[in-house]
């Protein structure tokens, strides 16, 4: 019986192995359509609250633009009456006219606080909804140029009084006629919004002084105490500078104004969060200041209506996404295991070019298709990687060795030749030395069939061929070498440095016969810069845009010499190396070449270990 149990069970197994991916997505979203209750709960709840949060929000701009057009209103009453005295014609009178004598000074000064109390001097009017705009205590100063009016400390106060005001720098540095500001404070400490004017002569254009309105900084939150509508919320009266003008809230309140910082910069309406507790925030601009009212409700006043639909909705949903979840973990678990050993595998490649198969998935479905078609994949693919690698391993060393014999024998046979002509004069010191630097020439070449060697090695080889070159072309080269020391125990290709030294020579300086040659190197980051340059005659624009068109594309062929070293250096290390040039006629040319800096261990697992 237990057999038979086993062999039913193994025939489930293969069964929903062979069964395609398709019957197995149906089956699973069968079920899920079974709770629709969940669904159709949650959209008809979302829909009802978005509609309610949106009338409500429609209801809130409506209010705060009531909020802020009182608020303009209000500024724009002060602003006319600063207007009617900017304008007042006996005030211009008394402000430019001199006075003689004591008479004319104490009666320009009470016709001047006459005109000044008449302006601050407003009501309130019980049988007027909004008279509450004009009660409190309004001050107006004005700083008066005219020297024969002097300062009552009260009203009137001469211009130099304003150097030791940060205020009025402030105006003075907007450029503007009129500014409005806050945060300025009376002797009390009491909180003023100042508006600032220049009093200017209508006649001559000529500036006549500055006044200072100062509104009380209260009379805003009575406005905004007044027109608030909106149960539970906040509103804030912001000046440019984001500081707090006046509020319906307190300094503990747990929404404070700086919350509106989150908000982004534009007019209009959004979501806020502060302390756990969802808000709708947002504010709008003075048309008159510029200045900021910012706004916050609570975002459970618009959605406490949809409550009830929310709770039932909660209970029916939560036993259906109980149910539910526990499906979907079944299910989703069953279904995946074996995808999930086809990702593990792909993953494994990808971030460490592992191509081992190590596992199988069973079944003849998509997912055992797959699998299978996979497992080939990697095995044919490694197959190719390691024919590959092997052909062009072949390939580039063969290139290496080809190419490390294109050496160019002109130099040696005519050495050779000055050395036979020699033997047969009387000079024996110099057949001697030039025959040392060639027995060293031909050692550092030979160099036991290695295609590598240090590149102090390297340059022990080019000052050889320096002395053979100016003893076989009669030639008087004055050579500088500045070489770090740290440079010299690198590794790199043989005779990469000499061609480029040797074109120097031949194209350089022999024209000329004589010469300055300059070799430095020099280590960067994970590069080594060589730098041949000459004074020599250098090369027209024509032949360098040339040689520097081959050099860019090293499967020309240029022959031995530059054309040779880029060749090599590309084949060996990559384009990120190779050579750079720059000439000109009768200015000498510089030649750059950059390799890798490899230290003899790193440059023998380049090559496999043979060097």
């Amino acid at each position: 019986m237990a057999g038979r149990r086993g062999s039913a069970f193994g025939w489930v197994v293969r069964l929903h192995h062979n069964t395609r991916l398709k019957y197995k997505l149906i089956a699973a979203f069968s079920l899920l359509v079974l709770f629709p209750a969940l669904l159709i709960g949650t959209v008809t709840y979302s829909i009802f609250k978005s509609r309610m949060i949106e009338a409500q929000q429609h209801s809130i701009q409506q209010s705060v633009s009531q909020l802020n057009n009182a608020i303009d209103s209000f500024l724009e009453i002060y602003f006319n009456k600063s207007q009617t005295l900017i304008d007042n014609p006996q005030m211009q009178t008394e402000l430019r006219e001199r006075n003689e004598n004591i008479d004319e000074i104490v009666q320009s000064h009470y016709t001047i606080n006459s005109i000044l109390k008449d302006l601050i001097g407003d009501l309130k009017y019980p049988y007027l909804k909004h008279s509450y705009y004009f009660g409190g205590n309004l001050q107006l100063r004005i700083y008066v140029r005219n020297e024969t009016l002097f300062s009552d400390g009260r009203s009137i106060f001469p211009y130099g009084d304003l150097d030791q005001e940060p205020w009025f720098a402030a105006f003075r540095k907007s450029g503007r006629k009129f500014m409005w500001q806050s945060g300025i404070k009376d002797a009390s400490g009491n909180s003023y919004i100042a508006l600032t004017r220049t009093l200017i002569d209508f006649d001559s254009r000529e500036e006549l002084g500055v006044m200072q309105l100062l509104i009380p900084a209260e009379r805003f939150a009575n406005i905004i105490a007044q027109n608030n509508l909106i149960s539970d919320s906040r509103f804030y009266f912001l000046d440019g500078d984001n500081r707090l003008i006046a509020t319906n809230g307190n300094a503990s309140d747990p929404l404070p104004w700086e919350s509106f910082a989150g908000l982004p910069e534009a007019d209009g309406i959004y979501d806020a969060k502060v302390d756990g507790r969802a808000w709708i925030g947002g504010y709008q601009l003075s048309a008159m200041t510029g200045w900021k009212l910012v706004y916050f409700m609570p975002l459970d006043i618009v959605t406490k209506t949809v409550d009830t639909i929310r709770n039932v909705t909660a209970l029916i949903g939560g036993g259906s996404l109980l149910v539910s979840i526990l499906l979907a973990i079944l299910l989703s678990s069953y279904l995946t295991r074996r995808i999930s050993v086809l990702v593990r595998k792909t993953n494994r490649i990808q971030e460490s070019a592992d191509l081992v198969i190590d596992a199988v998935i069973p079944g003849r479905d998509e997912i055992g298709q797959l699998d299978k078609n996979f497992n080939r994949m990697i095995k044919r693919l490694r197959e190719m990687i390691d024919r590959e690698y092997k052909t062009k391993a072949l390939i580039d060393q063969t290139k290496l060795e080809l190419l490390q014999q294109q050496i160019n024998p002109h130099l040696h046979y005519n050495a050779l030749g000055m050395i036979s002509s020699l033997a047969k004069q009387n000079g024996q010191q110099d057949i001697l030395r030039v025959t040392n630097h060639l027995i060293q020439f031909y050692k550092g070449i030979l160099n036991k069939g290695k295609i590598l060697s240090s590149l102090g090695a390297e340059l022990e080889l080019v000052s050889h061929y320096i002395e053979i070159a100016k003893f076989v072309y009669g030639l008087d080269i004055d050579t500088s070498v500045e070489v770090e020391e740290e440079v010299l125990g690198y590794y790199s290709l043989k005779l990469f440095l000499q061609p480029v030294v040797e074109n120097a020579v031949l194209h350089g300086i022999k024209p000329l016969k004589r010469g300055n040659l300059y070799i430095s190197g020099r280590a960067e980051d994970h590069r080594i810069v060589f730098t041949v340059a000459d004074d020599g005659a250098g090369m027209d624009a024509d032949v360098l845009a040339r040689l520097q068109s081959q050099l860019s594309n090293p499967s020309q062929e240029l022959g031995y010499g530059l054309g040779n070293v880029m060749r090599r250096l590309n084949l060996f290390f990559g384009e990120p190396y190779g050579i750079a040039i720059e000439s000109a006629p009768g200015m000498g040319t510089s030649v750059a070449i950059a390799i890798p800096k490899y230290t003899e261990e790193e440059i023998k697992r380049r090559l496999g270990g043979s060097l």
